[in-house]
């Protein structure tokens, strides 16, 4: 069997179909975050600002919300 991208194992997983191995760390957020700054819901510029919550998530905002 070739090897599998990740999107192709996960959606193989998931249909219940042959996998060239089992899909424990699979990292799809690099294609996520393309794919949503491609289609314009993400935006990276100096007019945001990345933060780390109490539950240790990364949050975007934007600056202007934040008074600085």
């Amino acid at each position: 069997m070739k090897k599998m991208t990740e999107i192709e194992r996960i959606s193989n997983i998931l249909k219940r179909q042959p996998v060239d191995r089992i899909g424990l760390h699979e990292h799809l957020w690099r294609d996520t975050k393309k794919a949503r700054e491609d289609q314009g819901h993400i935006k990276e510029n100096e007019e945001t600002i990345l933060l780390k919550d109490g539950n240790c998530a990364f949050l975007r905002n934007e600056q202007e919300f934040l008074g600085e």
